[in-house]
């Protein structure tokens, strides 16, 4: 009797456990999403921009870095997005409060971030400041 209550409490305990653990995987798994959209929608914004005498784009913890990106969709992103003199993005870092994503390269495509080639990492205190040229 005392083992039959044991093991019922244990397998509540375990239905739980893994009820609750799916729940927050799935949580994560969506806000990944969301921050890859934001990401590209940075990139989007500065490929749209890209024409202007402007080198860098950056917005550090929804203050503007003396750039004039007209992307104000979602002040919960920082970033900073350098470009090279042909306006390709050789730089684009970006971080909330849960992810963080850093290129460094010769240019970056849309494709580059709308597949898992983009490397999103959990923020564990990445942090960016304006003069990150």
């Amino acid at each position: 009797m005392k083992k039959s209550i044991i093991i019922t409490i244990l397998l509540i305990i375990i239905a739980v456990s893994l009820f609750f653990y799916k729940r927050i995987s799935e949580d994560n798994m969506h806000s990944k999403s969301t921050f890859r959209t934001q990401i590209y929608s940075v990139y989007i914004a500065v490929k749209n921009e890209s024409d202007s005498s402007s080198k860098y784009y950056g917005r550090i913890d929804g203050v503007s870095c003396d750039s004039d990106l007209e992307y104000e969709h979602d002040r919960n992103i920082s970033y900073y997005v350098k470009l090279d003199e042909n306006s390709n993005i050789i730089k684009l870092y970006a971080y909330n409060d849960k992810w963080y994503y850093t290129y460094d390269g010769d240019g970056i495509t849309a494709n580059d971030l709308s597949t898992d080639k983009a490397v999103i990492r959990k923020n564990n205190n990445f942090k960016l400041s304006c003069n990150n040229q």
